[in-house]
């Protein structure tokens, strides 16, 4: 059990499931209130939604927990299943409505009932950023899903939010690995620490890339009506030239190169 909670903080997925699914088999079953938590969450991170809501569903039926409920509601989501996934998240909520993943999740949940609850995805997207939102893999699929619907401005302010935030996350991870040479106590430890920093911005660069492009998309929509035709394409070249440099692939640097072209001789 000790072991399984050794792996789960390392974000070792796939020893951390192993060691719970091996501790819950003894018997009398162990006395830890977050085992099977911390299994169910296990779970949703390798996207198997369905062991997830059969783990969570056990939990909830055992002790009351936000973070239970959370994952009860988003594994239900991920399924389809909207109306029970609902009836999680708005009890989430009850237990705690300050928190802002719980409102972003409340978001994507309306989205994807369509354009019938685009007002009750704007409040809970609101209150989201208001309660400082920072989870930017939940805002990004939020902003997809407004743009998605045609909110072009609310998807476009929401991929600002998010490459900021990707911003924030580099600057705080160079720090952070700084802080690390400096500590280390060998040259080969110090070469493997900036092994781990280079690995994880150029995985950041990726994933700002990507928000780039999307933004790059967005502005030079025709149908978006924010600031005018002449300034949204500015901010189209400006998002594409940034953008090109930091994604994956020729056939989509490719793609990029000549819509800025495109761009740039209109």
């Amino acid at each position: 059990m000790l072991r399984g909670h050794a792996f789960y903080l390392l974000d070792n997925l796939f020893d951390s499931e192993e060691s719970y699914i091996n501790a819950l088999r003894i018997k009398p079953a162990p006395k830890d209130p977050i085992l099977q938590e911390r299994l169910g969450i296990v779970y949703a991170k390798r996207q198997s939604w369905t062991d997830a809501k059969t783990v969570f569903l056990k939990v909830c039926k055992e002790k009351v927990s936000t973070n239970a409920w959370y994952y009860l509601g988003l594994s239900l989501l991920r399924l389809g299943e909207l109306e029970a996934s609902e009836d999680a998240i708005s009890q989430a909520n009850i237990l705690d409505n300050q928190d802002a993943s719980i409102w972003g999740l409340n978001a994507i949940l309306c989205l994807k009932y369509g354009k019938q609850r685009l007002p009750q995805a704007k409040f809970c997207m609101k209150e989201a950023l208001r309660l400082g939102l920072k989870d930017t893999a939940l805002l990004e699929e939020i902003a997809d899903l407004f743009e998605h619907e045609g909110l072009l401005a609310e998807s476009a302010r929401l991929y600002e939010t998010v490459s900021s935030l990707i911003q924030s996350e580099q600057e705080t991870a160079q720090a952070e690995h700084a802080q690390k040479r400096d500590r280390a106590a060998s040259e080969e430890k110090q070469q493997s620490i900036a092994a781990c920093e280079e690995k994880m911005l150029k995985l950041l660069d990726e994933k700002h890339g990507i928000i780039l492009q999307k933004l790059g998309n967005i502005y030079c929509n025709e149908k978006l009506d924010k600031g005018g035709d002449a300034h949204n394409v500015e901010l189209a070249i400006e998002h594409f030239k940034r953008a090109i440099d930091l994604v994956k692939g020729d056939s989509n640097k490719t793609n990029i190169a000549l819509t800025l072209q495109t761009l740039l001789t209109r």
